[in-house]
């Protein structure tokens, strides 16, 4: 894919909005890291450090640290799914599509088995609608950049599942094994729909 010239100036606008979404910069991130990037790679930071400023604190019980993860990650797949139906519409390519119904089927999994652990789904029946306020942030700071270019939400799409994969990595050690083995599939679904973004990168 040639995007040399339009990807240069593409990712220079892109500099100048994320200053006008400074607004979005979630706690524990520092604005000024992420206005002197105006990056794929700063949007990419940002969400990852909005992952860790979510994550619990060092628990004493690494089994109760993955339950109670469980609410955020399946909030983390609805995000998956609404950023890939929204650039899906935008730019009319199948990848988005297809992951999105992937993710679907992601959220119904985890939704199974939060019963188990006395824990209610957060999520709203409402594209783009998130209960946790730092996915709502990534969500709206995602879909500003996926707008800029096709180049820019393939690189969302790339920046999603790199985050999902290290939020699930980071909970499975210790996990009970229901657990444990729905988040190593899951694990399995991000890496190869990493691998389908990358590709058309």
């Amino acid at each position: 894919m040639n995007t040399g010239p339009t990807r240069t100036r593409s990712l220079t606008t892109l500099a100048l909005s994320f200053v006008a979404l400074s607004t979005l910069v979630l706690a524990g991130c520092s604005a000024d890291d992420t206005a002197a990037e105006g990056t794929v790679a700063a949007t990419q930071e940002r969400v990852e450090c909005a992952a860790q400023d979510t994550a619990p604190s060092e628990p004493t019980d690494p089994a109760a640290s993955a339950e109670s993860r469980l609410p955020y990650l399946i909030e983390e797949e609805k995000l998956a799914h609404d950023v890939y139906t929204a650039l899906g519409e935008m730019w009319d390519v199948r990848v988005f599509s297809n992951i999105a119904a992937s993710e679907t089927t992601h959220e119904g999994a985890v939704a199974e088995i939060l019963p188990a652990y006395d824990l209610a789904d957060p999520r709203t029946d409402e594209l783009a609608v998130f209960t946790d306020a730092s996915l709502q942030a990534m969500y709206d700071d995602l879909i500003a950049l996926g707008s800029r270019s096709l180049a820019d939400a393939i690189q969302v799409g790339i920046t999603i599942e790199k985050t999902d994969i290290a939020d699930l990595s980071a909970t499975i050690p210790g996990a009970p094994a229901d657990i444990a083995a729905l988040l190593k599939r899951l694990l399995t679904a991000s890496e190869n729909h990493l691998a389908a973004f990358e590709r058309q990168a």
